[in-house]
Parts: C-alpha cells; structure tokens; sequence
C-alpha cells in the first residue's frame, strides 16, 4: 500500500479537491441489511470493491469504501443470487453410513461361535492380520483373552464387543 507524503496530499487537494466522504464496512453492512461475517464471504466470492482506506493491521481495525461503488456491487450481486440459474447451498442431511465389520470385529463373532480356537485355526478359518497391536486392543479392552491350554495358546472372545475411539467395532 503506498502512503501519500504531504506535499502529494496537499498536491492532491488543491488540484483535484477532497475526496466524497467514504463509509466504514460496517456502516454499508448495516445500511443493506447484512451482517459483517456473510458479506465478507460475499466480497471474497463475488469479487468486491476494494477498500479506499484498509485499517485492518492498525489500532482502529477498519475499512472504508466508496459508498456508490460497493452499492452499485451489492445490487449486481443480489440480482446473481436471485437469478434461477444461481445454485445456492444446500444443506442435505447424509444417510448414516453403513456399517462394515472389519477383520478383528468379525474374528470375534467367529470366535464366539467356534468357542475359542489356535492360531493355526484362526489363520486356517481365513482370519490373517489381526495379530499383534489389534490383538493386544482388543485383551486390553477385555473383549478377547488369551488362554494357554496343554502348551497351546488358545483365543477366546467375551461377551464384551470391541468399540473402537472412532465409534465403530474393530
């Protein structure tokens, strides 16, 4: 932003004269009815005026615009947004999504059926990477517990089902 040093304002108001008064940005937000937030979604959106006078990084905080120039804006674009080719937002309600058992929440519907069961039959079942961290999630949650039986390591799941943090079963 350039600044005018004196002698070019003092330059300026002898040969061209002052300048018509301009208007704040929330003066012009008020005057057509809009408040602050939406019509500077609408300046970034519909392209606006630029501001005669930007303030924003100072103590005050404010703009200034020509008031013709931002009326004769804001006509255009209510005629845009009033026009029946204009698509405005709609807000639709989404469908819940449908549910998908994943790999360790299926294992322990399995697992419940079966009674409990060896690695070698869980991987012999089809059941491959639900070992090791989603395992040790799942005896944490108490929802799977491992059992030692004979020197085989038994899985079995409990009454408990696995939630994940995200809400879902794992």
């Amino acid at each position: 932003m350039k600044y005018e040093t004196m002698s070019e304002w003092s330059r300026r108001i002898h040969t061209e004269g002052q300048r018509k008064p301009l208007r704040s940005f929330q003066e012009l937000c008020k005057e057509v009815g809009v408040n602050s937030k939406s019509m500077a979604g609408y300046l970034g959106t519909f392209n606006g005026p630029k501001a005669k006078i930007n303030h924003r990084g100072g103590v005050v905080r404010n703009m200034w615009y020509d008031p013709d120039e931002f009326r004769a804006w804001w006509k255009e674009v209510k005629r845009k947004m009033e026009a029946p080719e204009y698509k405005k937002y709609v807000n639709k309600k989404k469908a819940p999504k449908e549910y998908k058992p994943t790999e360790a929440f299926r294992l322990q519907q399995w697992l419940r059926e079966c009674g409990g069961a060896t690695v070698k039959q869980i991987r012999e079942a089809g059941f491959t990477g639900v070992y090791g961290a989603a395992s040790k999630r799942m005896m944490e949650y108490g929802s799977l517990i491992k059992e030692s039986r004979n020197g085989k390591t038994f899985w079995i799941a409990t009454d408990l089902d696995y939630i994940t943090r995200k809400g879902g079963r794992e």
